[in-house]
């Protein structure tokens, strides 16, 4: 998303006259809050507003929603100054309240995007001739591709290429790639918020993992009932991390590798990241927020224990045998001990430790180089560190890892995961062992990560 800033009047929904709006600039930069800065006031009572409507200087319509207020500067005599902070802001359409935004399509451009897609470049060839010397230019323009489909929505990408002839000696071409998503359901629009959004997070977090480096969103459109071909409401809010070029060599997979089976590896990984959403937010949280060095081992090894509580389910003895052995070991534990091994027993899962083993057996592991007696080693130090940033004991300090041991166990833990929704989108070890020869930071992460995490 390009940062700008806007001139306009500004006023609270339900305004009917210029008498109570107010000159203001809007501005935004896409790793930052947006900021509406006011020249007067909107109204002295309150801090907050869900909706604040615009008209830019330019005559588009834009909506802002979650207004809060965090500087007012007043003087006598004088005009009175505040400002805003915005979360999200909608520029072509006004919306009441976030209830009213909705859209039948939302067409989202990501960073590599084109690359991912292994799209056709410009085709450049020198000529001559007697009279002239000159250059042939083959601009591929794909048609657009539906690559999904549902009863609910349809996903496409396409193509936008824009050429300039203002000046005739400096023609320009340009091109950008998007996804579409089209709402297929009864309900003509659907709601951004609730509908769009978890889709377009969901697919940025699918080009993360294929790229295995952040992904942020460039551009994001909506289209609403009864607009016409060219008219879109351009969306913005603040992201976290940056995007940088990703050569496709270096990619985990690339379209490529899926189109094949597009339809269902794309259902694949909608169903697991609706499934795991709560762990696979932690792990792609991995890749885009700097945090402590602590927070980041503590995030990777939280982001697996989640996954198996919200994938696998397991527990530690069947139902009915652990229903069946409470009153038994509560007997044998007497009435000075019951109400301290009550609490034990009441939950019915495994340890840290017997959860990792399960999830090495779902990465089969073994089968992509590791040995039995390294990962025994390694899951030694994962529980071992787990437990003392969490309790502290002293017992454990000597055990755990710290500083460069750490970052590097971190890396392999986040590494271990990926393997895992490798597996769950069809890869086999073959596959893997393919993507490992070739993508430098994952090979990092997963082999020499956690030799030097054991060293």
């Amino acid at each position: 998303m390009q940062g700008f800033e806007i001139a306009g009047k500004w006023c609270l929904p339900g305004a009917d006259d210029n008498s109570q709006k107010v000159y203001g600039n809007l501005t935004f930069s896409p790793n930052e809050e947006a900021k509406l800065t006011l020249l007067g006031e909107l109204s002295p009572d309150y801090d907050y507003y869900q909706t604040i409507l615009g008209f830019s200087q330019k005559g588009k319509n834009i909506t802002l929603l979650g207004c809060q207020l965090v500087f007012r500067e007043k003087s006598y005599p004088g005009i009175p100054s505040v400002t805003y902070h915005v979360q999200e802001i909608f520029q072509g359409q006004h919306f009441l309240n976030e209830d009213y935004v909705k859209f039948f399509n939302i067409s989202i451009s990501y960073p590599n995007l084109d690359e991912w897609l292994g799209l056709p470049v410009a085709d450049i060839k020198e000529y001559s001739s007697d009279t002239e010397v000159g250059w042939n230019i083959k601009f591929p323009w794909p048609l657009p591709k539906e690559i999904y489909d549902s009863d609910v929505f349809s996903l496409k990408y396409f193509c936008s290429v824009t050429i300039s002839r203002a000046i005739l000696k400096e023609p320009k071409i340009s091109s950008k790639t998007y996804f579409s998503i089209t709402n297929k359901s009864a309900e003509q629009e659907k709601s951004f918020h609730q509908f769009f959004r978890p889709l377009i997070s969901s697919l940025a977090d699918l080009l993360t993992l294929a790229l295995y480096a952040p992904v942020v969103i460039d551009q994001l459109n909506g289209k609403v009932l009864g607009s016409g071909p060219h008219e879109l409401v351009e969306v913005f809010f603040k992201q976290l991390g940056q995007s940088e070029p990703v050569r496709p060599d270096s990619m985990l997979f690339t379209f490529s590798d899926i189109k094949d089976n597009s339809q269902e590896f794309f259902q694949k990984w909608f169903d697991i990241r609706d499934k795991a959403k709560h762990a696979l937010d932690l792990y792609f949280s991995l890749f885009k927020e700097e945090r402590y060095l602590e927070n980041f081992f503590l995030t990777s090894i939280r982001a697996l224990e989640v996954y198996y509580r919200l994938v696998i389910e397991g527990k530690q003895w069947p139902t009915d045998e652990h229903e069946g052995l409470k009153p038994r070991v509560l007997k044998a534990a007497g009435e000075k001990y019951k109400k301290w091994v009550q609490d034990r027993i009441q939950w019915n899962e495994p340890a840290l430790r017997n959860r990792l083993k399960d999830l090495f057996e779902r990465a089969k592991l073994e089968e992509l180089g590791y040995e039995e007696k390294m990962l025994g080693e390694a899951l030694d130090l994962a529980v071992d560190t787990r437990n003392y940033l969490t309790h502290y004991s002293a017992e454990l300090r000597d055990k755990s890892a710290r500083d460069e041991q750490l970052l590097h166990l971190s890396l392999w833990l986040r590494g271990f995961l990926t393997v895992i929704l490798l597996r769950e989108l069809g890869f086999d070890s073959e596959k893997i062992r393919v993507i490992l020869g070739k993508s430098g930071q994952f090979q990092s992460d997963l082999k020499k990560s956690l030799e030097v995490a054991l060293d």
